[in-house]
């Protein structure tokens, strides 16, 4: 939502049925399932797979045998979940722990800083939380590398 919404925050409902859509026909890394397929056991289909099925028809099937396919075709789909996102948790932590550094920030050095601020009628989830400042002392900063803006260049 972040990425769609403007800058006034007030056209999010309007983005909610793509977002939804997109959301629930992408196959995160995490699962290794559409999000879609978890909650009602099914492939995910837009209209156009409906007129064109890509998936041969099972053909008519007792209601029993049906409902004893469908339990196990999810049993298994949240069995292969569970594995895969204890594995995704590990190489994330590897990940994330190889890139983790001290970083030493001295005065006079540029810098993003945590800014927490609020705005009255935002959504706290969509708003930027850093900008650049200029380090007189070191406090909630990471390191800046980038293009500085006009006015810090004087």
């Amino acid at each position: 939502m972040k990425k769609v919404v403007s800058e006034n925050q007030r056209d999010w409902v309007g983005w909610l049925p793509a977002v939804t859509t997109a959301y629930n026909a992408s196959q995160p890394e995490s699962t290794g399932y559409l999000p879609y397929f978890l909650k009602v056991g099914r492939t995910y289909a837009i209209p156009v797979d409906l007129i064109l099925p890509l998936q041969p028809d099972e053909g008519p099937d007792s209601y029993f045998d049906y409902v004893e396919r469908h339990a196990e075709r999810l049993r298994k789909a949240f069995q292969a979940v569970e594995q895969t996102t204890g594995a995704v948790v590990d190489r994330s932590k590897q990940r994330y722990d190889g890139r983790v550094a001290h970083i030493q920030l001295l005065s006079g050095d540029y810098a993003w800083y945590y800014c927490p601020r609020r705005k009255q009628g935002r959504n706290q989830k969509w708003r930027k939380l850093c900008s650049v400042c200029f380090v007189e002392a070191r406090d909630r900063l990471q390191r800046f590398e980038g293009d500085l803006p006009l006015a810090w260049k004087k």
